[in-house]
């Protein structure tokens, strides 16, 4: 009786009272031990008792592969089909397999530091807190009359004796994009430029002018901005400072209500004629409610279907102008990921990479076969920024500019220009 007591302690020690005051508890214990002596929890299926043949199995895996099945799913399924898992340790596997993805995504870049570095906005240093507001303003334009960045000279052989993580080689915004974002990141780096101003501006006159009356920053390259909230997303990162998201940038959109925001008027040759001269039915873009007045446009001027719609809001029309820029829109949807696949060579291809490898003319042809004045337009909204002609232009920039062109936001402008930005860049630069 006493080596009995003992052995009680020694199973099952505090919890022995609740034990034999709760007498199923023990026999619940016990069927379990029974069961996974015998193999019951075991993670694989007993042999001879697969959920379909081997055959079978390879058909379903091979299936899954032809139609773009992700690999790691293709992998789970083989181990379910061919290993003999269980179903339980499938979604075990599942949830570790998911659990060890986040952990590893919330993981910081090596060399990245632990809290990203605060900035002041890039005009903080020419205001003073004894100005005025009007003597502030003059401040802000004074700032945007210099040039971006400092003159290398050759004489000066302290760049050798420095280390930098990484050199940086161009000239505008998105050079200094993806400087900020690195310096944000705590690498150590230099801009070098072949321009004096590293914002691609010139300035036009000097205070002396009697012409000008004054200096003005002239935009070479051109910074209109379309989709302006989605852009502003992307420039935060790089832009945030302590009291604005933005950086102090704002952007001002072209045009005005009366004209519906119009920012852009194309003249084709031929287009809306019987003939091919120089004549041409101009086509104004505005940002009111663009696809259904595009579409109407190709419908009164064009010969194009009209887009109706019926008393569900359903569209009943026959409209292919208004079909393939709803097209474009869903393959342009997809581009945001496809851009940042680029970075983790992922494998998974979508609308927007199949686009990538074709050529514009290829989608123009196909879905507008009939009416070739509205494959005209469609061709040269699309290429409106590219100087290239569509059988060698690819679908993605294609159908990048029609989306950006037809967007309900219209088309915005930085106010200062881009060598606002760019200061506001370089100012990042430098205080990280």
């Amino acid at each position: 009786a006493a080596k009995f007591e003992r052995l009680l302690d020694e199973k099952y020690g505090r919890l022995r009272p609740f034990i034999e005051s709760h007498p199923n508890v023990e026999i619940f214990i016990k069927n379990v031990q029974r069961k996974y002596a015998m193999g019951a929890f075991s993670p694989f299926r007993k042999s001879g008792s697969p959920p379909v043949g081997k055959t079978t199995s390879i058909m379903i895996l091979f299936m899954m592969h032809r139609n773009g099945v992700r690999m790691d799913a293709l992998l789970l399924a083989a181990t379910f089909f061919l290993v003999g898992l269980q179903p339980w340790a499938l979604v075990g596997l599942v949830i570790i397999g998911k659990w060890e993805m986040d952990r590893r995504k919330r993981k910081r870049i090596g060399g990245m530091p632990k809290k990203i570095a605060t900035v002041e906005a890039y005009f903080a240093s020419a205001l003073d807190a004894n100005l005025s507001e009007e003597e502030e303003v003059k401040a802000k334009y004074a700032l945007l009359d210099t040039p971006v960045g400092t003159k290398f000279n050759p004489a000066d052989l302290s760049l050798r004796d420095e280390e930098y993580d990484v050199i940086v080689l161009g000239s505008g915004p998105e050079t200094l994009y993806a400087a900020a974002l690195l310096a944000r990141a705590g690498k150590k780096l230099v801009v070098l430029s072949p321009r004096d101003d590293v914002s691609g501006c010139v300035t036009l006159g000097d205070k002396s002018s009697s012409v000008l009356g004054k200096k003005i920053p002239f935009d070479i390259d051109g910074m209109n901005v379309a989709q302006l909230s989605r852009q502003q997303e992307l420039l935060a990162p790089a832009l945030c400072t302590t009291t604005d998201t933005q950086g102090g940038i704002r952007f001002s959109r072209i045009g005005s209500n009366l004209d519906g925001y119009a920012h852009s008027i194309l003249s084709v040759p031929g287009l809306g004629t019987d003939n091919t001269s120089a004549e041409c039915i101009p086509v104004v873009l505005n940002a009111t409610g663009s696809l259904a007045s595009l579409a109407e446009y190709c419908s009164t001027c064009l010969g194009d279907g009209f887009p109706g719609v019926d008393l569900d809001g359903k569209d009943n029309g026959n409209s292919n102008s208004l079909s393939y820029l709803r097209a474009c829109n869903q393959i342009n949807a997809g581009s945001a990921d496809y851009y940042l696949s680029k970075l983790y060579n992922a494998k998974e291809s979508n609308a927007y990479q199949e686009a990538s490898v074709r050529t514009a003319s290829a989608f123009l042809n196909k879905c507008l076969p009939l009416n070739t004045h509205v494959r005209s337009l469609m061709a040269a909204i699309g290429m409106m920024n590219e100087n290239l002609c569509p059988d060698k232009t690819s679908m993605a920039a294609h159908v990048t500019n029609i989306c950006a062109m037809t967007s309900e936001e219209g088309v915005a402008y930085p106010v200062g220009g881009p060598r606002a930005i760019c200061h506001a860049l370089t100012s990042v630069i430098e205080q990280c």
